[in-house]
């Protein structure tokens, strides 16, 4: 036999051995076949600061108004209006006279007296100085579309009426990454 008769039978032998054997056709198709291709999508992050109970929610820094000698507490919410559920973020507290926290509840805040009900109270952002502006990160995690209710207060009774800011802001590092599987 030539040389080119062989080389025109091997095709065919492989041919013969793939009918001879259907988990070696299905082993042959499977390795050739690929993927579809994946879509890739963005995400969105953002907080707000308000005191409303719904949207639609302003995107800009909330503004509390106490009066001279008031330490009483003031009640805010941070939602998360973006698409990207969030590992921390970032608030900016001014304060025009008297030092200010801002403090959450794990729980729910007892609003009439001011307590957090059976729960961890976590001093969110704070100033130890007036007038003064402190920003700082605070690690904790927040889901889409979720809302956790902040308590401001004056730490000082203050002498004047003063005007405290909240400023939030999201980095894409609080935002938390996408998972991907396989299948």
């Amino acid at each position: 036999m030539t040389r080119t008769a062989r080389t025109a039978l091997v095709p065919l032998a492989v041919l013969v051995v793939l009918l001879a054997h259907p988990a070696s056709a299905a082993a042959a198709t499977k390795a050739s076949a690929s993927s579809a291709a994946q879509a890739a999508s963005s995400g969105s992050w953002a907080v707000v600061a308000t005191k409303l109970t719904a949207s639609p929610y302003v995107n800009a820094a909330l503004a509390l108004s106490f009066a001279s000698g008031s330490v009483t507490p003031q009640y805010l919410w941070s939602v998360n209006t973006g698409a990207l559920p969030l590992v921390g973020t970032t608030y900016t507290l001014t304060t025009t006279s008297a030092a200010t926290k801002v403090e959450a509840c794990s729980t729910t805040w007892n609003e009439s007296t001011g307590v957090c009900t059976s729960g961890v109270v976590t001093t969110v952002v704070t100033t130890a100085t007036s007038p003064a502006a402190l920003s700082t990160a605070v690690a904790v995690p927040q889901a889409v579309a979720s809302r956790d209710r902040f308590k401001v207060t004056p730490t000082v009774t203050p002498s004047t009426a003063t005007t405290v800011t909240l400023g939030v802001t999201v980095s894409r590092a609080q935002a938390r990454a996408a998972a991907t599987s396989t299948s």
